[in-house]
């Protein structure tokens, strides 16, 4: 009797320890489903980035148009990437600094148009530095996409 008794908590013992296997790797599973289904979504928004960046290099300067449909496009970044990964925050910067770039090419063409007037030479070259300095910026931005997004875009890891 005593026998069976052991061999009876040993099967719950083994019965236990399957079960908590089958729930961690239910567990891993379901991490893996979740990156699978937002891998394509994530790499939209690393493509939008990219587009966006090369867009503003190529133009020189990112219109209402441009700045609009890289909004759009980026809209639901805040949801598919962790806040600690600061994504959004890259987003936004590029936003910021694109509108940046867009209000001082203006300025520099009211300016050289007549249409706004500066007291002095250097007023308007400081605006052309501003500019100088915000398209390099955005030309150091594509090693820094690529690297942000390393963790999310690469099927290697």
């Amino acid at each position: 009797m005593q026998t069976v008794q052991i061999i009876f908590n040993g099967l719950i013992v083994l019965f236990a320890f399957v079960t908590i296997l089958f729930v961690v790797f239910q567990h891993k599973l379901e991490k893996t489903k979740i990156k699978i289904d937002t891998y394509p979504k994530r790499l939209q928004i690393y493509d939008a980035i990219t587009e966006y960046i090369s867009t503003v290099i190529g133009s020189s300067s990112p219109n209402d148009e441009i700045l609009m449909k890289f909004f759009k496009e980026t809209k639901h970044a805040k949801f598919l990437f962790k806040e600690k990964d600061e994504i959004s925050n890259y987003i936004k910067e590029l936003c910021d600094q694109g509108l940046e770039l867009e209000y001082k090419i203006k300025d520099l063409k009211q300016i050289d148009q007549g249409q706004r007037i500066i007291k002095d030479k250097k007023e308007r070259d400081e605006i052309i530095d501003k500019i100088s300095q915000l398209r390099q910026w955005f030309r150091k931005q594509n090693e820094i996409v690529d690297r942000k997004f390393s963790i999310y875009v690469n099927i290697g890891k």
